[in-house]
């Protein structure tokens, strides 16, 4: 029966086919500083981003983690167990060299969390949410110094201008913070 199976018997039940996922080509998965970044190294070489940017992140637990990941690899590299890494590809090709118009679209988005809207019902899930996030909300409002105002329903509550505002300003903060180690790193 083998034999004369075309690619379309070869097909799981659902007509997907498994992927051709690369060889695994590499031995040792290392880790060093470059620039004050932490970049992942295979067999001492520097991994790319799908950017072609070093896959080098802020800190080195953050880059043993993502390390890990590709040590963890078996015959074949399977991108689907790599999250980290996905997420460093992400950031790095996606965000670094486009922050401000990256931060400017989250606090577009600031006043629509969804840890503040609840359900208009049925009273099950209001019971739920109260139980689930209300601690949660508090305390989150607590170290923000704001409370979270809440809302029901679909319809938007909008966070006030001076919440935004200090979202913003801890964004500018941790551009400067970042900023500041690179300079840093640098001397």
């Amino acid at each position: 029966m083998g034999e004369g199976m075309n690619d379309q018997d070869k097909k799981s039940p659902m007509g997907s086919e498994k992927p051709n996922l690369p060889k695994r080509f590499y031995k040792d998965v290392s880790v060093a500083d470059e620039g004050g970044r932490a970049a992942i190294l295979l067999d001492g070489r520097p991994v790319r981003t799908p950017g072609k940017a070093p896959l080098a992140v802020p800190s080195a637990a953050l880059a043993e983690a993502i390390a890990d990941e590709w040590r963890a690899q078996g015959k074949e590299i399977d991108p689907q167990t790599m999250p980290l890494t996905k997420l460093a590809n992400s950031a790095i090709d996606g965000v670094v060299g486009k922050e401000g118009p990256v931060i400017d679209d989250i606090l577009a988005h600031a006043g629509s969390d969804l840890l503040c809207y609840r359900a208009s019902g049925p009273e099950g899930l209001l019971a739920l949410q109260a139980v689930e996030a209300g601690d949660r909300v508090a305390a989150a409002g607590e170290e923000a110094h704001r409370p979270c105002r809440r809302g029901a329903g679909d319809g938007e509550v909008a966070d006030d201008a001076e919440a935004n505002g200090d979202a913003a300003d801890a964004a500018d903060a941790a551009d400067a913070a970042d900023a500041a180690d690179a300079a840093d790193a640098a001397d």
